[in-house]
């Protein structure tokens, strides 16, 4: 499948590199003159008991280019009500703040939903640090979602901004527990935050806790029961991060009293959620079998409803007779019958009929053949437009070429000469039932289908579903495609391919056997990154992920989808009812040149067919066995004679023919071929929300 020879992939290659380069827009935004990176996220909550809780939350920036002002957004649904709004630009560690706010923090001001239509930029010629209620966070309007902002120097390369609040309700008292159920990192973040931590300090307690954290992977977790203080470290973090947490009610005596109970309800939530982690992450056999079964349960549906609807339309393969021996010629021409036979090994190579036209140009006398010299006797160009063309413009003045002189130019003639004549002889084999091409067709789309899925749905569990989420699935199902395409494309991958699935080269193979490959580069990747640190993990997947049973259970079904094509191709054929009775002349006739030799000589040709048959021979690619047989049941010399005197002096012999047609084929080809989300993982400790508050929590820089 080289990429000069086959035009869709081609195509399918084009299409997938723009949607990678569309989904990569994200990564490489204003990255040019003008960008900002979030070096560190620290946030520490400090939990009262009535329920309350005062948040200091400080970012470091690190700016290319000018910046007027960053900010941060709380989404407060679920939290209370947020007050207390002050900003501090020192970069001294939160403690050292906290022991003399007057010093170091300023009091935001409230700009009023009225005014609205004003720009961040023009809010800031009037005030330095302000507030704006119910603001346009993640892309929805949302009542509750307030976004903080202060100003920044237009010249600092890094800032250190420290903002805090107070939320009236983060801890919920109810008649069996406490709960804190929040996201306190949300997925509004307009660059990936490199490193958070979070220390959350709640009232001591005595009594059962217990800690769930779901969203991003956390590197490090402390959790001391006695004095219940959190501490978290994450990398890397570009979705929530939510705590979920419950305790001893007499914590937070002093919080209303919810008149409910709420301890049976959060746990058996959190069974859930473990249950789906533990399905996900646990490499069990069973798992990869009821991923594989849900996922090729909607195409049987579909491969049934496909055989009732065309079965009027389906020509039965019959296997017997295609085994039968025939020995008369076939009724077709010779350069057909080799066009035919060569699609039906789903080859376009066009040797086969270029081998064929050369040898039936011989026993015609138009060409005669020696070594690697080809001259041209008689004739005209409508004998073979292509040998004629090659004779005539590449040939002395005796219309006399060699493989030598048989040389791409740099306006690519010869080239497009060759893809005229293979387009005419495809044509001679082409298919003309489109039944059974539709089941391929639709069987490689829904292999892609499945990917795509697959990894949206793996995020699903971990993210919830946003806009982010649908492109990030998207980027990395193009990403282990067209790494796979690029490199199925290169002969020697291609080769293995061909070995793989030779004979049953369906569209879905090829999409399968280039999944497969993209896979393993991009293990290669993530290894690599993780001893170089050479920022390519974009591209990566880690190995625990590699093995989970979402990833494997594509394989299968990619494998479950290939064998369904084998077996409707081994009932079916994809011609029409003539075309399938020419075939199974092509192949009768095939099967009883492969057994020349064992046949009685009364039912052999007469020795004035011999370079006919020789012909038809090259035709269905028995030139070699031909040649045996015959010298087995006559003798060598007896077939020697007989052959170069029909085939214009030329000798004979198991390789010639077809060994110069691609040798012409690679001379045409040569100039032409020359010239030619961040992955999830199961230390995060919970796959799946639990319901936590807040969760349009975000910020940027303007």
């Amino acid at each position: 499948m080289q990429l000069t020879k086959n035009r869709p992939s081609m195509i399918l290659i084009i299409i997938l590199t723009v949607l990678f380069g569309i989904s990569s827009l994200e990564n490489a935004a204003a990255s040019d003159k003008r960008d900002y990176q979030i070096k560190q996220n620290d946030i520490y909550v400090k939990i009262n008991r009535d329920g309350s809780a005062d948040v200091n939350q400080q970012v470091r920036y690190q700016f290319t280019g000018n910046y007027h002002g960053v900010f941060i957004v709380q989404d407060t649904k679920g939290l209370g009500k947020i007050s207390q709004i002050q900003v501090a630009k020192d970069n001294f560690p939160i403690s050292h703040l906290l022991k003399r706010p007057e010093l170091y923090f300023t009091q935001a001001e409230n700009v009023g939903q009225s005014d609205q239509i004003l720009s961040l930029n023009d809010y800031l010629k009037y005030n330095d640090v302000f507030f704006q209620p119910n603001t346009d966070a993640d892309g929805e309007k949302a009542q509750g979602d307030y976004r903080i902002v202060s100003s920044v120097s237009d010249k600092a390369k890094t800032q250190v901004i420290t903002y805090h609040y107070h939320l009236s309700a983060v801890a919920k008292r109810y008649l069996d527990t406490g709960e804190v159920n929040w996201k306190i990192i949300g997925r509004s973040w307009e660059r990936k935050l490199q490193q958070v931590r979070i220390t959350i300090e709640m009232p001591a307690a005595q009594g059962k806790q217990s800690l769930w954290v779901h969203g991003a992977k956390y590197e490090h977790r402390v959790w001391d029961k006695h004095t219940a203080t959190i501490r978290l470290t994450a990398a890397d973090v570009d979705q929530y991060l939510e705590i979920h947490l419950l305790f001893p009610k007499q914590a937070i005596d002093k919080a209303p009293l919810h008149d409910s109970k709420q301890l049976a309800i959060a746990q058996k939530q959190e069974q859930k959620i473990a249950g789906v982690e533990q399905f996900f992450i646990e490499r069990h056999p069973v798992n990869y079998l009821i991923v594989a079964i849900i996922l090729m349960l909607p195409f049987g549906i579909y491969g049934l409803y496909w055989l009732i609807r065309n079965r009027q339309n389906l020509i039965k393969r019959d296997h017997i007779s295609e085994c039968l021996h025939r020995f008369d010629l076939p009724s077709l021409p010779p350069v057909q019958a080799a066009s035919i036979y060569q699609s039906s090994l789903r080859e376009n190579t066009g040797m086969i009929p270029l081998a064929t036209e050369l040898a039936a140009l011989q026993l015609a006398g138009n060409i005669k053949v020696e070594g690697e010299l080809i001259k041209w006797e008689k004739g005209t160009a409508d004998d073979s437009k292509f040998v004629y063309f090659l004779t005539h413009n590449y040939g002395d003045e005796n219309n006399q070429v060699s493989l030598k002189q048989v040389k791409n130019d740099e306006n690519n003639t010869l080239y497009n000469h060759w893809l005229s004549a293979k387009d005419e002889w495809s044509s001679l084999g082409e298919k003309d039932n489109p039944a059974k091409a539709s089941f391929d067709n639709f069987s490689c789309i829904y292999f892609l289908g499945v990917a795509f899925i697959a990894f949206l749905c793996s995020g699903l569990v971990t993210n919830g579903f946003s806009i982010g989420l649908l492109i990030r699935a998207l980027t990395r199902v193009s990403e282990i495609m067209i790494i796979g395409f690029m490199l199925s494309v290169w002969q020697p991958f291609e080769r293995i391919e061909q070995l793989l699935f030779k004979k049953y080269d369906f569209k879905i193979s090829c999409c399968l056997y280039s999944y497969v490959l993209g896979l393993i580069v991009c293990l290669l990747l993530f290894a690599v990154d993780s001893f170089s640190h050479s920022g390519i993990s974009i591209f990566g997947l880690s190995f625990k992920t590699i093995s989970q049973p979402v990833i494997v259970g594509i394989l299968i079904c990619g494998l479950g989808l290939q064998a369904l094509n084998m077996f409707v191709d081994y009932h079916y054929v994809s011609y029409s009812k003539k075309q399938y009775q020419d075939l199974v002349e092509v192949l009768q006739f095939k099967q009883m040149i492969h057994d020349i030799g064992r046949f009685n000589k009364k039912q052999l040709p007469d020795q004035t067919l011999w370079g006919e048959y020789y012909v038809y021979a090259t035709a269905v690619g028995e030139t070699s066995e031909f040649i045996k047989g015959l010298e087995k049941q006559f003798g060598i010399k007896l077939v020697e004679e007989n052959l170069n005197h029909q085939l214009q002096g030329i000798s004979a012999n198991e390789w010639g023919i077809q060994h110069f047609a691609n040798s012409i084929i690679s001379n045409s080809e040569a100039k032409v071929v020359n010239n030619s989300e961040s992955s999830f993982d199961s230390s995060s400790g919970g796959w799946g929300s639990s319901g936590g508050a807040g969760g349009d929590s975000g910020g940027g820089a303007f």
